[in-house]
């Protein structure tokens, strides 16, 4: 099936006016999209495939509901051809993971945007310049009136993947805390949450030049590498990396390694939209070192988490869980 057809069939599909084996196919490749796919060389760039998602998420939520048409065998029969043409091609569509919304903020001379996300939340923000931004949960991402027309500048506030489109006569820059990434063209993740204590720089290809209001050069990172800058004292360290596509938020998984309580408690409220809170000594101290999945259940993720620090949990109110 080719690609111009596809998208022809999922704009039948939306409107309504697809025939039952139709809609079969696309049912199909909607189910997929939590399945994760393999990668392809002629794969179409994620940020299409999320915005083609988004605008077919409230019509496949509506139909999911109604009765399951393609359990027909007559229908079977019929769908299985268009499925044994285009399952392949489908398969270089799906995204490993993303979610219902791509946002699309103003070009510049318009007025300020700022995207932002809630608990268990992801966005994927598609910038003027078509540098992709994946946005992490309770995260702002501010985009000035005036980005695009010297510089690219923006500001953050938690934690995002960014992929910036080259342009060596525009830098692109990311304010955080004290902190400012300048970037021509490269991949790299950043990580500064109000309640964490340090701001956090990870390249994964090209390099990043990291500089504080004080320092106009702290350092330059080159793929692999990642800067820890403490907030407080503005004392920074410079370590490796592990490298990746993209961090492992992205496709719902928390990687703690050596990890404060306040980054464990901001990973529980990123997943779960839950404020963790304690008041045992012993708690606040340990280093956590554990892997959670966006689709492992709370009482699950605690009975873990207590199980290594040999406490037990409970609930206080709507959203509050306490280790004592």
């Amino acid at each position: 099936m080719k690609r111009t057809t596809f998208k022809q069939l999922l704009k039948k599909y939306r409107d309504g006016t697809a025939t039952p084996a139709e809609r079969y196919v696309v049912d199909r490749w909607y189910e997929s999209l939590d399945r994760g796919g393999e990668k392809h060389p002629s794969m179409a760039e994620v940020d299409e495939k999320a915005m083609i998602r988004s605008r077919i998420w409230q019509g496949v939520h509506d139909r999911r509901q109604r009765t399951k048409w393609h359990r027909h065998p007559g229908v079977r029969v019929a769908a299985s051809m268009a499925l044994v043409v285009s399952i392949s091609t489908l398969l270089y569509w799906i995204a490993q993971t993303t979610t219902p919304s791509a946002h699309h903020p103003s070009k510049p001379g318009h007025a300020p945007h700022t995207i932002t996300t809630s608990g268990r939340q992801l966005k994927q923000v598609r910038l003027p310049d078509s540098t992709i931004v994946w946005l992490n949960a309770h995260s702002a991402l501010e985009v000035p009136a005036a980005f695009g027309d010297r510089e690219r500048r923006i500001k953050l506030s938690g934690e995002a993947f960014f992929e910036v489109k080259r342009d060596t006569l525009r830098p692109f820059l990311v304010a955080t805390d004290g902190v400012v990434v300048e970037v021509l063209g490269t991949s790299f993740s950043i990580q500064s949450y109000e309640r964490l204590q340090n701001v956090n720089v990870a390249v994964t290809t090209g390099k990043v030049l990291v500089k504080s209001a004080s320092t106009p050069r702290l350092s330059e990172l080159t793929m692999g590498q990642s800067l820890v800058y403490q907030k407080a004292t503005g004392d920074y360290r410079v370590d490796k990396a592990m490298v990746a596509e993209r961090p492992s938020w992205i496709k719902g998984r928390a990687e703690l390694k050596m990890a404060s309580f306040d980054e464990l408690a901001q990973t529980l409220a990123n997943l779960y939209d839950v404020q963790l809170t304690t008041d045992d000594d012993q708690v606040m101290s340990y280093r956590y070192n554990l892997t959670l999945e966006s689709t492992l259940r709370l009482e699950d993720a605690m009975e873990l988490i207590c199980t290594i620090v040999g406490k037990t949990y409970k609930k206080e109110g709507e959203g509050i869980v306490e280790i004592f």
